[in-house]
């Protein structure tokens, strides 16, 4: 018997079921490097050659599944994988390359559908959100911002809008801070579906500004008065430049906030029922319709058309993955769809049977393009999907 390579060690750990998270990161770093895959190649041949005879693949469809593996196998994944069923542990060592389980229900139908199934994902694949926003100025000049940007892009009055560092959109003022006169004016940063800004926008109090898909925040170039007051849609997350003698507001569509100086992130997309608003640092004040609350750090205020609740049970790290780069779903099917949606920019139809209220769990790279993403989820078997151009249908 052949000695077993460390990678084989690994193969056999993740596929079973037994590996740890360490092991499972070791492992798909392991994927990435060309020199593994002819074994790789040699040990989804042998798991292939122990299947059951009522699973048994001709040889074309044999190929088109090994295709797909290694076709699918640099795909940059998360360590922190989806927690997954597995419904036939022989079929799964085959098929976990692809990093889901759902192939094995396919072939529990009918295995022909499966391999064509799989030729589909290719021609109808969509990648994650692109890098790319759009600052519109108050002059009606709208400025595409993609990677790769450098140095001033424009000036408003005596504001200097420029790319520093290669990460960030700042907005910096040559007139005397206390001047007053000067006219107001106002720029706003968009993201549209399927897209994600490639920088970080610093207003010209300091303030720091990161934009979700789908999301967009209008502000004055320079702020006056007593207040800095910025409106908001979609979500967003602040680190707000400290200073007590000029709270810093943001409005969005149910909820204003009030801060002095802190770390918060909001939600008010207008398709959700409920504004969120979670504070990470410092404190915020919540005002809508004449209600107010006062929110410490880790607590979540959720805002509807008639109240404002406050919850302290609150992941903070699931409401900061957007921003730190990946999905951390422990939520509803629905609500799970709804960033899907908006991320890859594809519109969702549920079958009426769909249950979308039942729970997922689990984390993926938000760089993970949506067909491995469905897959992922479809692993679970309580729910499965078909994807035509940027149409996704939902069904049990």
């Amino acid at each position: 018997m052949a000695q077993e390579t460390q990678f084989s060690i690994l193969f056999s750990k993740y596929t079973n079921g037994s590996a740890t998270p360490k092991e499972i990161h070791a492992f798909f770093q392991m994927l990435d490097d060309p020199d593994h895959q002819a074994e790789l190649k040699g040990l989804v041949e042998l798991a292939m050659e122990t299947f059951d005879e009522s699973v048994y693949l001709e040889s074309e469809e044999k190929q088109t599944i090994l295709n797909s593996i290694f076709s699918l196998s640099s795909v940059k994944i998360d360590s922190r994988k989806f927690k997954t069923q597995r419904i036939w542990p022989r079929f799964v060592a085959a098929a976990s390359i692809l990093l889901v389980l759902s192939i094995t229900a396919y072939f529990s139908l009918n295995r022909r559908n499966a391999v064509e199934a799989v030729k589909n994902s290719h021609e109808q694949n969509i990648e994650s959100a692109i890098a790319k926003a759009t600052l519109s100025l108050s002059n009606g000049q709208k400025i595409t911002l993609t990677g790769g940007l450098a140095g001033n892009l424009s000036k408003q009055g005596s504001t200097i809008i420029q790319v520093k560092q290669g990460k960030f959109i700042s907005y910096e003022s040559n007139e005397n801070k206390n001047a007053t006169q000067q006219i107001k004016q106002f720029n706003t940063l968009s993201t549209a579906r399927g897209q994600q800004s490639p920088y970080t926008l610093i207003l010209s109090d300091g303030t720091k500004v990161w934009l979700n898909a789908a999301s967009s925040i209008t502000f004055p170039v320079v702020f006056q008065g007593k207040q800095r007051t910025v409106n908001i849609t979609g979500e967003v997350y602040f680190e707000v430049a400290h200073n007590p003698a000029k709270p810093f507001i943001v409005s969005s569509k149910r909820q204003v906030v009030e801060v002095l100086g802190t770390h918060f992130d909001i939600m008010a997309y207008p398709d959700e029922a409920v504004d969120q608003t979670t504070l990470f640092q410092g404190s915020v004040k919540i005002t809508s319709n004449n209600r107010m609350k006062l929110l410490i750090p880790g607590q979540q205020a959720q805002v509807d058309d008639h109240k404002i609740s406050v919850s302290a049970a609150v992941d903070l790290e699931d409401v900061m993955s957007w921003k730190n780069g990946y999905f951390k779903f422990n939520e509803p099917l629905k609500s799970i769809l709804d960033k899907i949606s908006r991320w890859y920019n594809v519109e969702v139809i549920y079958d009426l049977r769909t249950n979308q209220g039942q729970s997922f769990s689990g984390e993926v790279s938000r760089s993970t393009n949506l067909n491995t993403l469905l897959k992922v989820i479809e692993s679970t078997g309580n729910v499965h999907f078909k994807l035509e151009g940027r149409r996704l249908n939902v069904m049990p």
